[in-house]
């Protein structure tokens, strides 16, 4: 039930399950609401896998209604949770050149740990969320901000982090 949702099989039943629904609706005339039958067995499927647990998924970047430990990746620029918790770890970066990060989080939380000597400058921005940062005001509700190291070098290699949060909240630790 895992991967129930990418399934070829689960998506050819469903299929066939909404098409000859419309078609016993169009050429029998009887009233079927198949727009209400097809969204309610989603609903029913999608509930039955998140009370089963089947339905966490744990990505190298991603955390969906689960909670992960991010290992960073300079193949990797964007990290995101999605209904759960996250933690990135960036004490160990080493900045040789500029290393660019983005961090989402939709109805979730994502912590992020920065060493204070990292020459930083991080880009906010909220929808219903909160996204406090070292040396910022924290950014709630709406809005965005941009946050810099306390001795930003601009020609310097440095750290540049996009954050969003969407219902959600991101913590910047040092």
């Amino acid at each position: 039930m895992r991967n129930l949702f990418t399934s070829g099989s689960f998506w050819g039943i469903l299929l066939i399950l909404l098409g000859s629904l419309l078609v016993l609706k169009h050429i029998f005339n009887i009233e079927i609401p198949v727009g209400k039958i097809f969204f309610s067995l989603l609903l029913i499927l999608f509930g039955i896998m998140l009370m089963t647990g089947s339905y966490h998924h744990r990505g190298g970047n991603t955390a969906v209604f689960s909670e992960s430990k991010f290992s960073f990746s300079k193949e990797t620029e964007e990290y995101s949770v999605v209904f759960g918790q996250g933690t990135l770890d960036l004490r160990e970066l080493e900045l040789k050149e500029d290393v660019k990060i983005k961090a989402a989080s939709v109805f979730g939380e994502i912590k992020i740990y920065i060493r204070p000597d990292v020459n930083y400058i991080i880009h906010s921005s909220t929808a219903f969320g909160s996204i406090d940062a070292p040396g910022g005001s924290p950014n709630s509700g709406f809005g965005s901000s941009v946050v810099k190291s306390s001795g930003f070098d601009e020609s310097a290699p440095r750290l540049i982090l996009r954050t969003d949060a969407v219902f959600g909240s991101i913590d910047i630790r040092h």
